[in-house]
C-alpha cells in the first residue's frame, strides 16, 4: 500500500503551521509530508500506525512524527457511522527541519533538541506524565502571537528532548525514502517492503548483505535489537492491519497477501503482535468486510 504525499496548509508569514482538527473522524489515509508533526489527542480514539509501528491512541495520547516517516491516525469503525457527529479533536504543530533557520539547531544549547529531533524518525510516543505538563504549553502556544509562539514551541521541543517520559515506537528509524548512513541496512528494508508478499529465505536477505546467515543474523539484532524473523513478521502484520481497514479482502486472502503461505500462521503471528484476533481488529478499527 502506496503512502499519499499530504500538503500541509502552509500559513503566511510562520515559520511553522498550527492545525486544529475537529471533525467525526481524522485523515484516514497512509500519508506522509516533508514537516515534523507534534500531535495532542483530545478527543477520539483508534490506532495509530507510524512506519513499521502500530499501535492505540485514546483522548490525551501525544505523538511525534519526522518528516517523510508514513503514519495515519485511524478511528474505530464507529466513528465512520452516520448520523456523523464531531466525535474527534486534535491539535497538531506542524514545522520543517528549516524552520528555524540554517545553523540555530547546531548552537550548543540546542544539542539535545537537534539529537531528538534526528531521533524522531523512530516515532515518539509521549507518556501521560510528560503530555499532562505539555497540554498547558500547547494551549498558550496557540493563544501566542509573534516570537512567543515560536519561544513556546521551542520549549516544548526541550522539555520532550530533555525528559525521560517518552518512548521511541520503532528500534530503526523509518523514512519513506530511507536515508540512513547505513547502505547494507538500506537495501535490507528496501527488499523487505518490496517483496514482504513472497517467501523471504535468510539465504536471500543474508546474500543483499554479502554476509553469510549466520554473520547477518548477528548483524540484524545487533542494529535493530530483533531478529530478522520478528522482524519480518512485524512488517507483514503491519501490512495486513492497512489491508484489513482498507481493503475489501478476506481474512485468508489478506494471509496470502503479505507473504504467509500458512493461514493457521498468519492467525497465530497477528495475534502475538496485534493482542487480538484479525476479525476483533477489523470489529474495532475497520470496516466490516
Amino acid at each position: 500500500m502506496i503512502p499519499i504525499r499530504f500538503k500541509v496548509t502552509k500559513k503566511e508569514g510562520a515559520s511553522f503551521h498550527i492545525q486544529v482538527n475537529e471533525m467525526p473522524y481524522q485523515y484516514d489515509q497512509w500519508h506522509y509530508h516533508p514537516e515534523y508533526q507534534i500531535s495532542l489527542i483530545l478527543k477520539g480514539s483508534g490506532i495509530i500506525s507510524i512506519g513499521d509501528s502500530m499501535e492505540e491512541f485514546g483522548p490525551n495520547s501525544m505523538y511525534v512524527i519526522a518528516p517523510n516517516v508514513p503514519h495515519v491516525f485511524k478511528n474505530k469503525s464507529s466513528y465512520f457511522e452516520q448520523p456523523a457527529t464531531a466525535n474527534t479533536h486534535m491539535i497538531s504543530l506542524f514545522f520543517l527541519p528549516t524552520a528555524f533557520g540554517g545553523q540555530f539547531l547546531q548552537l550548543p544549547e540546542m544539542v539535545k533538541v537537534n539529537e531528538f529531533l534526528h531521533a524522531a524518525a523512530k516515532g515518539v510516543r509521549i507518556n501521560p506524565s510528560l503530555t499532562a505538563t505539555l497540554k498547558p504549553l500547547i494551549f498558550e502556544l496557540m493563544e501566542a502571537k509573534g516570537a512567543k509562539q515560536l519561544i513556546n514551541l521551542l520549549e516544548v521541543l526541550n522539555q520532550i528532548a530533555l525528559s525521560p517520559q517518552k518512548e521511541f515506537l520503532s528500534s530503526i528509524p523509518y523514512h519513506l525514502k530511507v536515508n540512513e548512513t547505513d547502505s547494507t541496512l538500506n537495501k535490507i528494508f528496501n527488499y523487505i517492503s518490496t517483496n514482504f508478499d513472497q517467501q523471504i529465505s535468510l539465504e536471500e536477505v543474508s546474500k543483499i548483505a554479502h554476509l553469510n546467515k549466520y554473520a547477518f543474523c548477528r548483524y540484524f539484532k545487533k542494529i535493530t535489537h530483533k531478529s530478522f524473523i520478528a522482524y519480518l513478521n512485524e512488517f507483514r502484520i503491519s501490512m495486513a492491519c492497512k489491508f484489513l481497514i482498507k481493503e475489501t479482502y478476506s481474512i485468508s486472502q489478506i494471509g496470502f497477501l503479505v507473504g504467509y503461505n500458512n493461514i493457521s500462521n498468519f492467525y497465530r503471528q497477528f495475534k502475538k503482535i496485534m493482542k487480538m484476533t484479525p476479525s476483533k481488529y477489523i470489529e474495532l478499527y475497520g470496516k466490516a468486510l
